[in-house]
């Protein structure tokens, strides 16, 4: 299948092996990077889900994933518990505020190359405690 391909194909095929999210509680970040969510306990997930590894040579098929890390960057306040799991397909970290307050911003900021693999409208993602 590879020797009918060029390389600008085969490079989109195996970029779309490599899935990445961010959710909040279990919901995805909408387009606009602001989510709300009610106040208490807010995990935070940035995942990597990896599709059809046995169907390419590794070096053709690790240049379908981003070139830097799939993890946030919080800007002010910071998480209680930072852990990751790491499975056969998917690879995550998580971030656990434990108790978040009414009126309060949870500001992340993640790579432009993480942001337009997610589609979403800017590299800054804010959750609004309401």
């Amino acid at each position: 299948m590879l020797k009918h391909m060029n390389s600008a194909q085969i490079s989109q095929l195996v970029r779309n092996c490599w899935v990445y999210e961010i959710e909040v509680n279990g919901r995805p970040i909408p387009k606009n990077g602001i989510i709300e969510m009610k106040e208490g306990k807010i995990k935070i997930s940035s995942s990597q889900t990896i599709k059809y590894s046995d169907f390419f040579p590794p070096s053709i098929y690790n240049q379908g994933r981003i070139s830097g890390d799939y993890t946030v960057e919080f800007l002010e306040l910071q998480p209680d518990e930072e852990y990751g799991t790491d499975g056969t397909v998917v690879s995550a970290v998580h971030y656990v505020f434990k108790s978040v307050e009414k009126d309060t911003v949870i500001t992340m900021k993640i790579s432009e190359e993480l942001q337009e693999r997610l589609g979403l409208e800017n590299n800054i993602i804010k959750i609004v405690v309401k």
